[in-house]
């Protein structure tokens, strides 16, 4: 299995984990977050239409939230 670290630039330029010794650089006070809607999970044994449904309001709830932006186009 693999693993992923998140690591940063710290003194000297070399890269080191984030952790409590190293912790993540803030940049001021973090905005405000709205809550999206709530989306339940999807049931058991759920179809393709409910799968896509239930997808799309958690897009639609991201994107109210202030997490996503809306996609302006693609394929």
């Amino acid at each position: 299995m693999s693993k992923i670290q998140l690591v940063i630039k710290g003194a000297g330029g070399r890269l080191v984990p984030v952790g409590p010794d190293h912790p993540l650089p803030m940049t001021g006070a973090a905005p405000a977050i709205t809550p999206g809607a709530a989306v339940a999970d999807a049931p058991s044994g759920a179809t393709t239409a409910q799968l896509r449904t239930t997808l799309n309001e958690l897009l639609a709830s991201l994107r109210a939230a202030g997490f996503i932006e809306e996609s302006t186009g693609g394929a």
